[in-house]
C-alpha cells in the first residue's frame, strides 16, 4: 500500500488524520472509514472501499494507492466530487486522474 503524492481528506476524516494513517498502514480495520484509491484494475479512475477491506484481502493492500479518506460513504462520494473538481481547476481535464495523483 502507498500514499499517493497527494492526499485529500473530508473534513470529518481530517479531524483523526494521523490515527485513521496509521491504523491503515498497520493494516487495521477504521469503522466507517472509506479510502479512495486509485484503480486496482485497468478499468475506471477512482474506487472507494471501506478500510477493513484492505485488511482481509492482502493483495488488495499490497496494490493500492490511496488518494482520499473520508468518514463514511457518503462522505467518500462528496470527497471524490471534490477530488475531481479541484483537478479539474488545476489541469482543466480530469481524464488522466492516476498520472496527476500518482
Amino acid at each position: 500500500m502507498e500514499w499517493g503524492r497527494r492526499v485529500w481528506y473530508s473534513e470529518k476524516a481530517q479531524k483523526n488524520r494521523d490515527r485513521i494513517m496509521t491504523a491503515v498502514e498497520q493494516q487495521e480495520a477504521v469503522p466507517g472509514v472509506y479510502l479512495v484509491t486509485l484503480p486496482v484494475t485497468d478499468d475506471g479512475q477512482l474506487e472507494v472501499y471501506p478500510s477493513w477491506m484492505p485488511a482481509q484481502r492482502f493483495e488488495l493492500y499490497r496494490s493500492m494507492c490511496v488518494v482520499g479518506v473520508a468518514a463514511g460513504y457518503d462522505d467518500a462520494k462528496e470527497l471524490v466530487r471534490r477530488m475531481v473538481e479541484d483537478l479539474v481547476k488545476e489541469t482543466g481535464d480530469a481524464s488522466h486522474l492516476a498520472e496527476a495523483l500518482r
